[in-house]
């Protein structure tokens, strides 16, 4: 599957200290998308390149293709580890406006895009956003695809040695860090937040159970 990217953004997904958060992780995102959630939306994104993306008449998360387009492209366009998530996220929001000023009129509800890419960072939608439609197809959508290799034993473990990686971690440094994660992961009530993720939501859990048991074992 093909999609479009400027060579701005291209050239920062291919930065060389990403292993796992690039233009493959990016790719893979827009496959899951069309194979999982709605073909004919990912065949509508494909037709949109640098312009005015907005709402077409396929139904479902495909009314938002556009703008689910923006929020994957952008949300790991700035990717620093050392410097924390807060920034990353910020940063990435920055370019997008610069891409898409304010000053201008979009269709793809830019501003939501903008806020589900702040969110990436806890990949979870409030009780007061749940009251916005609009936004939950956006973000949730964007959070499940960016979620999507938990439910994927080789594609997690995979995830897990590159994103090890990137931050120059120890095995010991990682069983630790990770650990944690992975604890504060499994006490939330849902770990996908659409009804399609929904369907992958006890193979994750397990897969996610196993890791922390092993890494726990090595500590």
């Amino acid at each position: 599957m093909t999609f479009s990217m400027n060579s701005e953004l291209a050239a920062r997904y291919n930065e060389p200290h990403r292993k796992y958060h690039n233009i493959k992780h990016i790719a893979y995102m827009f496959k899951t998308f069309k194979e999982h959630f709605d073909p004919r939306a990912a065949e509508e994104i494909l037709l949109y390149e640098d312009g005015e993306y907005g709402p077409n008449t396929i139904t479902g998360v495909g009314q938002y293709a556009g703008a689910i387009a923006v929020a994957i492209k952008y949300h790991d366009v700035v990717y620093e580890p050392e410097k924390g998530d807060q920034y990353n996220v910020s940063e990435s929001v920055k370019l997008m406006w610069e891409e898409y000023p304010p000053t201008r009129k979009y269709l793809f509800h830019p501003e939501k895009v903008a806020k589900a890419i702040m969110n990436t960072t806890h990949h979870t939608i409030s009780e007061q956003d749940e009251q916005d439609p609009i936004y939950c197809a956006i973000a949730g959508t964007l959070f499940d695809l960016d979620l999507w290799h938990l439910s994927d034993a080789e594609k997690l473990q995979e995830t897990n040695k590159l994103i090890q990686q990137e931050y120059n971690a120890t095995d010991e440094q990682w069983a630790i860090g990770r650990s944690q994660w992975l604890r504060k992961f499994l006490e939330r009530d849902t770990i996908y937040n659409t009804s399609i993720g929904a369907e992958r939501e006890t193979i994750a859990r397990r897969l996610l159970e196993d890791d922390l048991k092993e890494l726990e074992s090595r500590l």
